[in-house]
């Protein structure tokens, strides 16, 4: 039968790093809890932002006229959309020669600045 050796435990030391992994792990916890309260505060804020922008642009396109939403190629019921920033509609130009923009290749910036559409 083997025998071992009665080991002696240097309980100080032992303890001691048992400290020093519990702060660590304090630390590590404590920081993610923090980031992720900075991150939970961060976005309540820009969702308020966000229903204040579409607040505004809800209350600014009701204010329009029929006529006016009519010219941006909306009717009165779109706003909701617009302003939610969920309304996707292509957009198909017509310049005063009547050639379509898909006919033509892209001009330059400053050019395409000048361009007049027709009505």
């Amino acid at each position: 039968m083997t025998t071992f050796p009665n080991p002696t435990f240097d309980t100080a030391r032992i303890e001691a790093e048992a400290r020093t992994l519990r702060s660590k792990e304090v630390a590590r916890v404590a920081g993610s809890v923090g980031r992720s309260i900075a991150n939970t505060v961060r976005n309540v804020f820009e969702s308020i932002a966000e229903a204040r922008r579409m607040q505004t642009t809800y209350n600014e396109l009701s204010a329009l006229s029929d006529r006016e939403l009519r010219d941006m190629g909306l009717v009165r019921s779109d706003i909701t959309a617009v302003a939610a920033g969920v309304m996707q509609r292509p957009v198909e130009l017509t310049a005063i020669d009547g050639s379509k923009a898909a006919d033509k290749a892209p001009a330059p910036v400053a050019a395409q600045d000048d361009v007049r559409l027709a009505a």
